[in-house]
């Protein structure tokens, strides 16, 4: 199960258009709002965000929901993550 973390804290279940193939790179853009960059995160999940969220004109909102996430369990580089994020496992985000 993955699932889409809004940058002002909503989360939702989301799945691909095919379970057996896991998410599309079109549909991680559409889910992101931008260009699809996967992250580990430390706890094993996979982590898909905008890679020119931050760059974006206007500049997307800090996700703190994400942040947290993605600075849990690591020596945080102090790097916001912005805008809408899919986490998942790598069976669904390839």
């Amino acid at each position: 199960m993955a699932t889409l973390i809004e940058w002002n804290g909503t989360e939702t279940e989301v799945h691909p258009k095919n379970p057996q193939r896991g998410f599309t790179r079109e549909e991680l853009s559409e889910l992101t709002g931008g260009i699809p960059q996967i992250s580990s995160l430390s706890d094993g999940r996979l982590m898909v965000a905008d890679e020119m969220g931050k760059l974006a004109i206007p500049r997307q909102p800090v996700n703190l929901k994400a942040t947290r996430l993605y600075a849990a369990g690591t020596e945080s580089t102090g790097w916001a993550i912005v805008g809408n994020v899919v986490v998942g496992c790598s069976g669904e985000i390839l």
